[in-house]
């Protein structure tokens, strides 16, 4: 298991933003001591806010993560991206999407 600081360094974003998602019951640690006063994480976790960075990434909003982590779809995926290239989005947002289909 990884604690916070750990995972910061993993997933290479900063401590608070994983508080955020915590705060925001997007990540949810998965353990927790009531003696030291840590969060653990899992790998399954890590994969969890790769996933979560590769959407951000990709342009999906906060809202449309919390309401569908976990659950995302090819569907989903094939339809963002293409209100992204209706919209003329940046190439790298579609990029990721392409990179989420792979890994969904």
């Amino acid at each position: 298991m990884y604690n916070l600081g750990d995972l910061s360094y993993i997933a290479n974003l900063p401590v608070a933003i994983i508080k955020l998602y915590d705060e925001l019951n997007i990540l949810v640690p998965t353990g927790f001591s009531l003696e030291t006063g840590y969060s653990y994480y899992t790998e399954n976790d890590i994969k969890k806010l790769r996933q979560i960075k590769s959407l951000i990434k990709a342009g999906f909003t906060i809202d449309e993560i919390k309401q569908s982590i976990g659950c995302f779809n090819d569907r989903q995926l094939l339809t963002k991206k293409q209100q992204l290239l209706d919209n003329g989005s940046d190439m790298q947002a579609i990029k990721e999407i392409d990179k989420l289909r792979s890994i969904i």
